[in-house]
């Protein structure tokens, strides 16, 4: 359950001040989730899985999979189902449309140049970045290292800001938000 006392943005430090209570009551809560999806369906998720089996279903095998969100933190728990195909490479795996094939390596690409100078700055990354295309319309939004956008739409530049803030998430993780969003 989730409980948050009613404030309005519009009262600006109180606002923050219960927004913050409420992540910091719950920085160590987890979550245990079962999907049952088509064996054909790509699971992209930031929770770790625990366990599978397949079940033969009215239309098809389905699969059973068993994920963990623990401790959820800063992170909030993830997870989309679809066909997809991917592009991957040692520091970043692209799930998109197949028919794009060519913006999933604009991202592919822009990761690969913003490495060297964020990798100096942050060490390796700990974990590779993961981009997850998105119906077009949709606005982006993230989750730790994983990235969830309509691949079209932006240009070089800032496909290249978006994918130097992802490598800071997989390269680096603070606890304090103040932190891992500055970086």
């Amino acid at each position: 359950p989730v409980s948050l006392e009613s404030v309005s943005l519009s009262e600006g430090p109180r606002a923050f001040q219960a927004i913050g209570a409420w992540t910091q009551r719950h920085a160590a809560s987890t979550m245990m989730l079962a999907l049952a999806v088509a064996s054909d369906n790509t699971v992209i998720t930031n929770g770790r899985l625990l366990g599978q089996k397949a079940e033969a279903g009215e239309n098809g095998t389905v699969q059973q999979r068993d994920y963990e969100f623990s401790p959820i933190g800063l992170t909030p728990p993830s997870f989309f189902v679809s066909e997809y195909a991917v592009l991957s490479r040692p520091a970043i795996n692209v799930f998109h449309i197949p028919s794009h094939n060519g913006a999933a390596a604009e991202y592919a690409l822009a990761l690969e140049k913003d490495l060297p100078f964020i990798t100096e700055w942050f060490g390796p990354p700990h974990e590779k970045v993961t981009v997850v295309e998105i119906p077009d319309g949709d606005a982006p939004f993230e989750s730790g290292s994983m990235y969830f956008a309509p691949l079209s739409g932006l240009d070089r530049k800032q496909i290249e800001v978006a994918m130097a803030h992802q490598l800071a998430h997989a390269c680096f993780n603070s606890p304090r938000p103040w932190i891992s969003e500055g970086l």
